[in-house]
């Protein structure tokens, strides 16, 4: 799976407003979001570079893992260890995405940490 290290990242890794972790195979991943979606499956938005781009995305975990449901290029300002905003650049598909298939309120770090813990099972 191409992906496997994304994965493993959305997975164990928490939501941050700055900062990037690096994946095995040199992509560098910021998780931004989590919050349950409509179908009951978790669901996180991220941030993703490499040499190619940017990307802003949102990766579902159904019963056979992560699946990206949303993803768009998009342009992050400076470089991957600049302070980024919250919001700042948001791509309306991603937004639409969450907006129409969350179904409630973003986890808290505390929330989060504890379905990391449980492999959001």
């Amino acid at each position: 799976d191409p992906d496997a290290a994304l994965w493993l990242a959305l997975d164990n890794s928490p939501s941050r407003s700055a900062g990037w972790e690096s994946l095995a195979d040199g992509r560098q991943i910021r998780p931004v979001l989590s919050f349950e979606h409509k179908s009951g499956d978790w669901c996180r938005e991220y941030l993703l570079t490499d040499n190619d781009g940017s990307w802003h995305g949102v990766a579902c975990r159904g019963d056979d893992g992560w699946a990206t449901t949303a993803l768009v290029a998009t342009d992050i300002p400076g470089s991957p260890g600049e302070y980024r905003p919250a919001g700042a650049n948001d791509s309306v598909e991603v937004v639409n995405f969450i907006d129409q298939n969350a179904a409630g309120i973003p986890l808290d770090a505390n929330q989060e940490a504890a379905m990391i813990a449980q492999e959001w099972r």
